[in-house]
């Protein structure tokens, strides 16, 4: 469900491989290639290629078999059933965004100092973001010149 009660449209083979591909790389470098993740199942004992999993990321073959699915989830250490469960799917989408959102310095910052509250706190303190998170996006017009507003340096009206 989304934040607006509505139930969300589970997220594509596409979009989840994209997700991986974004978030579950070292630290220091960008995301793996295709032909990076391709090389190391191959070194494992799978079997695929780097241009099935670039027509997988790009939706232009949906219907991997379950053995490529798997290779893939131990590549990027997840749960197989990220590509099978819908509720361990949205958990682990959580967790890598969650991941992802840790690589900005702001948000570590941040947490960091929720670190610091005591559990009552973090309640106070999580019902707050979630408020705020709703607003934002009921007003994505707003959302979005303030953003644009803050890369040009100017400071949010």
């Amino acid at each position: 469900m989304d934040t607006e009660g509505n139930e969300e449209k589970p997220a594509s083979l596409a979009e989840k491989l994209d997700l991986l591909f974004r978030t579950v790389h070292p630290a220091g470098r960008g995301p793996y290639t295709n032909k990076e993740v391709a090389a190391a199942i191959r070194q494992r004992g799978g079997s695929i290629s780097d241009v099935y999993i670039w027509q997988l990321r790009t939706g232009r073959r949906d219907n991997p078999t379950k053995e490529h699915l798997e290779w893939l989830a131990d590549f990027f250490d997840v749960d197989p059933a990220y590509f099978f469960d819908r509720r361990q799917s949205e958990e682990i989408r959580r967790d890598l965004l969650t991941m992802e959102a840790m690589k900005n310095l702001k948000v570590r910052r941040v947490a960091a100092r929720l670190g610091e509250l005591n559990e009552d706190n973090l309640d106070v303190v999580s019902e707050i973001i979630e408020r705020v998170v709703q607003a934002l996006q009921s007003n994505p017009q707003s959302n979005a010149r303030e953003s644009r507003s803050e890369a040009k340096g100017d400071s949010p009206s």
